[in-house]
């Protein structure tokens, strides 16, 4: 007897603890905002580092590869939600507009900007920066510029690629990326 009431009580636990609970239910959605919330602070992180500059460049590190944190960081601004139109975004695109292409890592990010950004006088730019990209790649990949010798590395092969391929569907002059 005492076995049968053993059995009968573990499975009475084993429903209670199955159940869902409201708290369950709740979760996802605090987890939601909790994630808005963070992409918010990064944007405002993002804002107070421009300091109205038009740029992301902070060091001397980053001036090795003039307009790459930059980029970066209006990338993910756009990813965000951020719009072109948006005053630090202005800022942001005419800084990149006055960089020419030189580094492998700079012009894939450099192009996946101008195409999120959908500008129409960046259209040249892009198109731009394509052929530079087409004529830096090595036999292997991308390597830091365009008149790299030896082998592709993977990081810069991987910026390349990803600049190439936001710019894929952008084959006429009526469709954007």
């Amino acid at each position: 007897m005492n076995a049968r009431i053993m059995f009968i009580v573990a499975i009475l636990i084993g429903f209670v603890v199955a159940m869902p609970t409201s708290h369950a239910y709740q979760a996802p959605e605090k987890l939601v905002d909790k994630v808005r919330v963070s992409i918010d602070k990064g944007i405002q992180y993002l804002r107070d580092m421009e300091k109205g500059r038009g740029n992301w460049e902070l060091d001397a590190e980053s001036n090795i590869r003039k307009g790459g944190w930059t980029s970066l960081a209006m990338l993910s601004l756009l990813n965000c939600g951020v719009p072109p139109e948006d005053e630090m975004m202005k800022r942001g695109l005419e800084y990149l507009r006055g960089i020419p292409p030189s580094q492998t890592y700079t012009v894939g990010l450099q192009t996946m900007v101008f195409c999120l950004a959908k500008q129409p006088q960046d259209r040249d730019r892009i198109q731009r920066n394509v052929d530079w990209l087409k004529s830096a790649k090595l036999k292997d990949g991308w390597s830091y510029g365009e008149r790299a010798f030896g082998s592709g590395d993977n990081s810069n092969t991987q910026y390349a690629l990803l600049g190439l391929h936001h710019r894929w569907p952008f084959q006429s002059a009526n469709h954007w990326c």
